[in-house]
């Protein structure tokens, strides 16, 4: 009887490191499958401009020269700039992005992008994106300004930099920055 207790007692040892094996493999199981299984993470950073200038500065005017220096050291460091579209294509369509995408960005559609803006964008081969604010275009498109210092991108302008393609157009937005507007510009309401 003494022999038998004794294959029960060593039974009860082979089982419980049986079951701390099965324990430990299926964690490492788990991880596996669920890192396998993760969803691609990619980070994008947005760069925002408005205005490029030479003979001004201010909260919102970048020097022709210090955009320039930017987009040398952006494509120094590795990074290659994609559209809003790219993006939006990647997120739900499953296309691809660059191993270090980045977007450069525009806002208000100033007339000085064109001038400054798209010919370093051109020297660097890289693309942004502008913003236009509708109104804006409207107007100077209705008298056909195209003053680097203070107009802004009309229809025109709009349809050559589609075609050229190292500029992708988006919406920023209307009539929104104009004080008195419906929507009361950019102010908090009361």
């Amino acid at each position: 009887m003494k022999i038998h207790f004794h294959i029960i007692k060593l039974n009860y040892k082979l089982i419980a490191i049986f079951l701390i094996l099965i324990l430990f493999f299926s964690c490492i199981f788990v991880y596996s499958y669920v890192k396998a299984n993760e969803e691609p993470y990619i980070e994008v950073p947005i760069i925002m401009y408005h205005s490029v200038l030479k003979s001004r500065s201010g909260s919102y005017i970048v020097h022709p020269d210090t955009l320039e220096k930017d987009l040398a050291y952006i494509k120094e460091k590795g990074y290659t700039s994609i559209t809003m579209t790219d993006l939006i294509n990647y997120v739900y369509c499953d296309t691809s992005l660059p191993e270090k995408p980045i977007i450069i960005t525009f806002d208000d559609g100033h007339y000085n992008n064109l001038g400054y803006a798209v010919p370093l964008l051109k020297k660097y081969d890289m693309k942004a994106v502008i913003s236009i604010v509708g109104k804006y275009t409207d107007d100077f498109s209705r008298t056909d300004e195209a003053n680097l210092n203070y107009g802004h991108l009309r229809w025109k302008d709009i349809n050559e930099l589609i075609q050229d393609g190292t500029i992708e157009f988006q919406n920023h937005t209307y009539n929104l920055h104009t004080i008195g507007a419906r929507r009361g510009s950019m102010k908090k309401k009361r």
